[in-house]
């Protein structure tokens, strides 16, 4: 080997071992780099994440009309549901609860309802199970604050009959609304099931 020659290979091994510790002192050099192409990746992820965010329609804000037929829509379901599902057993007490629900005429008739119910009871079972399958509004004026709606209904009526047993009978049936708005709030102010 000539001088040359080892002059080369010494000049090689020299940036070998330089080489070799300047990727175990800097190791971070080349992990920023890497690190910084994936946060621009990811910076253009999320500024395309805040573009389509800015660009998602914002939530509509509902007009009184929208709030007032929402309003009357679950209390006409729950009131339906609870006004029309009830037992003898159980001494109509669903139309008891559904007082504060109610005008002060609708609450005065529901009284008188249930005392006529109470003193007509049957001695042998009889219970109805209500559940409302559609609302429909037959109209609706917020400047006098007052609404009607048709809530159809499923109602499965069952009785006792000889020796013991219990007969159940499905049928649909709708039951019309009236409400009045007392002291901004919507209440039934009639109740009214069709033949």
């Amino acid at each position: 080997m000539t001088k040359r020659s080892r002059i080369i290979l010494m000049i090689v091994g020299l940036l070998a071992m330089l080489l070799a510790i300047f990727l175990a002192v800097y190791p971070r050099l080349f992990k920023n780099g890497s690190t910084t192409n994936t946060n621009v990746g990811a910076q253009n992820v999320n500024t395309s994440a805040q573009i389509a965010a800015e660009q998602k329609p914002q939530p509509h804000e509902a007009t009184p009309e929208e709030l007032a037929r929402s309003q009357i829509t679950i209390l006409s379901t729950s009131f339906t549901e609870r006004f029309g599902t009830y037992s003898n057993d159980g001494n109509y007490q669903n139309v008891v609860d559904l007082y504060p629900f109610m005008t002060s005429s609708m609450e005065s008739w529901a009284k008188k309802y249930v005392a006529k119910m109470l003193a007509e009871k049957s001695p042998s079972y009889e219970g109805i199970t209500t559940r409302v399958v559609n609302t429909n509004f037959n109209s609706l004026d917020l400047d006098l604050g007052e609404a009607e709606i048709v809530v159809t209904t499923q109602r499965v009526t069952a009785k006792a009959v000889a020796g013991g047993k219990i007969e159940s009978e499905t049928s649909y049936q709708d039951l019309r609304l009236e409400f009045l708005k007392v002291n901004d709030e919507w209440k039934i102010d009639g109740a009214y099931w069709s033949k």
